[in-house]
Formats: structure tokens, C-alpha cells, sequence
């Protein structure tokens, strides 16, 4: 219902007139990316705090619609610029990492940047509702919704895509927001997979890693099923490696006679193959096809939360990962092009507010609390999956804990999504501007500490009842 109300309120005509031309902005930070060295590349975060700071009141808004389709592709290409800028900066570097303090603002850069394009291509394609039975073509269409790099111009997905391409996604459930966002630095990625083209009928398997059923390798067409939000085409410059390590990473998963599932690893653990997160399949084929030479995941997603209750009720057991986000930043591979659902912008904007708050609380004491139903629930699932049962729902290792705590997660983002929706349909459809970062952020704040308020007075709650210190 929440689609509908959003979108309804988003194909109204913007009336607000702030002072600030984004096409302007974008146009001059393009051309800066190109310049920034090595020793100043610590100035990105400045370029950060400028796109941050536009807030939808501040912007000319009939610059953003008439120049919308300028502004996503100039967004797009400087966030490709910004990445070649990494590859220039590390040779300069002596092919070394660079440090944290260049790296961080960077990834916080191409963020914004990507908020930006997908802003702009809603205010000018003002898309329908979101429709699941008659979804938009799966990483197809034209610009906005498919993005391609100068390097694939003409490109069409899947009959172009090779084996060992990389398919770096974000799914639309709360668990892929958490998964977006748990790490120190904010992601928009949640899944990661890799391409397989069988040499002789040509056709395109998927190989993944997922939560419910341990390793998986399916047609093209039923990934596609999954109509994630958003999904992005890496390529591997070493094409032959990259067609090795798919090969390798196939022949370890399947044999005609005995498929091999590999159990999902919760504890996202980098040294031990055994069991595999998503992005783990990625890792463990190019380190394969390169005899242990190549491991990827040069800048990894870091995980130092003042508590870590969450991250043990999700049984992680390290403090780093190769995360699908890390993607954005890996070297060795080149950007082809980026799709995404240009009708669910707005609430995956919503929903990666309300984690990146959540978390932001549990740094300041909050814990799921899942009520007695959630954990007589959590109980009962882990037991029908010992005994065969729910298959395709719960695999047989996952912690009874991670079961409970998604059933607290729902809700808790369910109520807060539900708050931004309504005053986000309010101000549009009274001619205000929509809600931005900063606006939801302070909105959150205030919604939370009203509810705890209710929950302290012993009254009906809206999710403190699950999510409280």
C-alpha cells in the first residue's frame, strides 16, 4: 500500500523554487574528478558534504525536471570517473591500497552520487506505481533505467554478459537494507553473483550464495525472477581469468551426477571455504582461477558497532568482510552498466534511512526484544528445518536467533517506513518538496522518541516493544 501512496503523490508536478541548479553542480563536479591527485584525494569528502547538503528545498526544481535525464547520465559518468580516479591514484601509489582517510570519502561520494542519479531520473521519467505482477524489463530499457558505460555502448543484457561478469544487487526486504548498511561505511548493495555462459548453447546460469538454501546455480531467467530493486554489471579486466574462475567455480558446485550445495556462511568467515556468503563465491573463483595470486576484496567493508548484539543474533564471527558494496571501489573491475526500478527509488531511499538509524541506535544501546510469539516462531522453524521441512525458507544452520531477530526486523521497519511514507505523500500533495536525508533522519528521531515514551508509560508502542535499550 505504501508503493501506491508514494508514487501517487510523486506524478504530481513539483511547485517548491530553491535557488541551487543541480545540472550546474553535477556539470562542475564532472569536470573537478577528472584533476583530483593523489595527494588532495581527501577533498572528495567536501564534495560529499555539497551534494549532501542539496536538501530538496534548496533546489531549483524545474532545473531538476527539464534536466533530469542530463543530470542522472552526468552523475552516472562521474561516478565512473571517480572510480577510474582510484585505479590512477594506487598506481601512483606504488600499486598499493590507498589509506582509509581517501578511501572512505570516496565510497561516501559515489553513495550520494547514486542517490542523485536515481532522484533525478524519478523527477523527470515521474514513473507509475510499482506493479509486481507487470514489473519494468529486468536489466533492460533505456536510459535512466539502464545506465550503460561509454566502453559497453550497444550493449544488451543478458546476451552480452561472460562468463565471470559479476552481477552486484540489492534486494527489497529490510534484511538486504541491514545487509546494505551494517558495515562502518553506508552500502547499497545487498547480493552479489557470478556469471556462467555455457560454451556450447550459449546460455547464462547464475551461481549465488543464498541465506535460505546454501549455494545455487540457476538460468539467467530465474534470477531475473527475483526483480531485485537495483543491479549493477561488473567486468573483470582480465577476461580470461575471469572466464577461468567461472568455469572453476561452476565444475566446484556441479557435476551432472552430484550437485554439491555449499551451507550459507553466517559467520562470514574469509578463510574457510567450506561454507559461503555471496560475495565469498566471487572471492574463492578469482583466487581459484589465479593459483592464490589474486584475492579480491581489496577494501573491505569493516564492522566496529559500540555493541554487537546484532551482529551475533546474525552469528558473524569476524570484524571485516568482502561485502557486495566493496564492489564499488574494487579496482580490477570495470562498470558496465546499472539498472534499477525507477517506481521503488523512493521507498528503498526510505528504507535505507530507517537502518541507517536503527543502527545508529543500536550504537546508543537498542536491542531486539522479539516477543514471546516471535520465539516460539523462531522455535518452531528451526525445528521443522532439522526435520526436512521449510526447505526453501530456512537452511539447516542458520541460528535460531537470526529466525527470531528477522521477525522482530519486519515489523519494527515496517512501522517506521510507514511514518516517512505518510508525511513524504502529505507535503507533496499540499506542493511541498519531498523529504530529504536530513529531514528523515530528524523525522525518525522524533518518531523514536515519542514511541519510547509510549513504551515507558506502559501504552501501545509502535516498535519499541521489539527494538529498545
Amino acid at each position: 500500500m505504501i508503493f501506491f501512496v508514494l508514487m501517487g503523490a510523486l506524478s504530481a508536478s513539483p511547485v517548491w523554487a530553491g535557488t541551487v541548479k543541480v545540472s550546474e553542480v553535477i556539470g562542475k563536479l564532472q569536470r573537478k574528478i577528472q584533476s583530483i591527485s593523489l595527494a588532495s584525494c581527501a577533498s572528495v569528502q567536501q564534495d560529499y558534504d555539497v551534494l549532501y547538503g542539496l536538501t530538496p528545498d534548496l533546489i531549483d526544481s524545474e532545473d531538476l525536471r527539464w534536466n533530469s535525464g542530463g543530470i542522472a547520465r552526468q552523475a552516472f559518468l562521474s561516478r565512473l570517473a571517480l572510480r577510474d580516479r582510484v585505479r590512477a591514484w594506487e598506481r601512483e601509489n606504488g600499486d598499493r591500497p590507498l589509506s582509509n582517510a581517501c578511501i572512505k570519502p570516496v565510497r561516501d561520494l559515489l553513495r550520494a552520487l547514486r542517490y542523485l542519479e536515481e532522484s533525478a531520473a524519478v523527477a523527470g521519467v515521474r514513473p507509475r506505481a510499482y506493479d509486481s505482477k507487470n514489473p519494468a524489463p529486468y536489466l533492460s530499457g533505456p536510459a535512466p533505467y539502464l545506465q550503460l558505460s561509454p566502453r559497453a555502448k550497444g550493449m544488451q543484457f543478458p546476451r552480452d554478459l561472460k562468463s565471470g561478469d559479476v552481477l552486484v544487487s540489492r534486494g527489497n526486504a529490510p534484511t538486504s537494507a541491514l545487509i546494505a548498511r551494517l558495515g562502518d561505511t553506508d552500502g547499497q548493495f545487498s547480493h552479489a553473483a557470478l556469471v556462467y555462459v555455457a560454451p556450447k548453447s550459449g546460455r547464462v546460469y547464475v551461481m549465488e550464495e543464498h541465506i535460505e538454501v546454501g549455494s545455487t546455480i540457476r538460468p539467467y531467467e530465474e534470477y531475473a525472477k527475483d526483480q531485485n530493486f537495483r543491479v549493477t554489471v561488473f567486468r573483470y579486466r582480465d577476461e580470461r581469468m575471469a572466464a577461468d574462475a567461472a568455469r572453476l567455480m561452476m565444475e566446484r558446485l556441479y557435476s551432472p551426477h552430484n550437485p554439491h550445495v555449499v551451507p550459507y556462511d553466517f559467520g562470514m568467515k574469509m578463510d574457510d571455504a567450506s561454507e559461503m556468503f555471496c560475495t565469498e563465491i566471487v572471492y574463492e573463483a578469482f583466487k581459484m582461477a589465479s593459483h592464490g595470486r589474486l584475492q579480491i576484496g581489496r577494501y573491505r567493508t569493516t564492522f566496529n558497532p559500540k555493541n554487537r548484539d546484532l551482529l551475533d543474533r546474525f552469528g558473524v564471527k569476524t570484524d571485516s568482510m568482502y561485502a557486495p558494496s566493496d564492489m564499488e571501489v574494487e579496482p580490477g573491475f570495470e562498470i558496465l552498466g546499472e539498472w534499477r526500478d525507477l517506481s521503488r527509488v523512493v521507498m528503498n531511499q526510505m528504507m535505507d534511512a530507517v537502518l541507517t538509524k536503527m543502527l545508529e541506535w543500536g550504537d546508543r544501546g537498542y536491542r531486539f526484544d522479539p516477543s514471546a510469539v516471535m520465539t516460539l516462531k523462531s522455535h518452531l522453524g528451526f525445528w521443522l528445518r532439522k526435520l526436512g521441512l521449510k526447505k526453501k525458507e530456512l537452511p539447516t544452520n542458520m541460528p535460531r536467533k537470526t529466525i527470531e531477530t528477522v521477525l522482530a526486523l519486519d515489523p519494527t521497519v515496517d512501522a517506521l517506513l510507514g511514518v516517512l511514507a505518510r508525511e513524504n505523500a502529505r507535503r507533496m500533495s499540499g506542493g511541498g518538496h519531498p523529504l530529504g536525508f536530513p529531514e528523515m533522519f530528524h523525522l525518525l528521531e522524533r518518531i523514536r522518541v515519542k514511541d519510547e515514551q509510549l513504551y515507558h508509560q506502559g501504552k501501545e508502542s509502535g516498535f519499541h516493544v521489539w527494538f529498545h535499550r
